[in-house]
């Protein structure tokens, strides 16, 4: 058999909104770091008593930006051999 060397994976929304909420979280209550590598210096995250939800979108200068570390794993849907697919996005409407 061919090795796999893409695979596309579906991920419900929800869990991805509550696992972003869930690593904000963990950032306020001072675990985890800011920054992320690519997204600038990392540094400890902060504890704050800000109250964390589903809707927060950054409204303190507190703990920005956040790095998760944590991923969010599913099984793919799709499977593709090594050399027969250059696939990068997909939409759905």
């Amino acid at each position: 058999t061919e090795p796999i060397s893409e695979a596309l994976c579906l991920f419900r929304m929800d869990i991805v909104r509550s696992k972003f909420t869930e690593t904000i979280k963990r950032c306020f209550e001072g675990h985890g770091s800011t920054g992320g590598g690519h997204l600038g210096t990392n540094k400890p995250c902060t504890k704050n008593t800000f109250k964390i939800s589903d809707d927060y979108c950054g409204e303190t200068d507190s703990n920005q930006p956040i790095a998760g570390t944590v991923p969010i794993e599913s099984q793919p849907i799709l499977t593709f051999p090594s050399g027969t697919s250059h696939l990068n996005s997909i939409t759905v409407a």
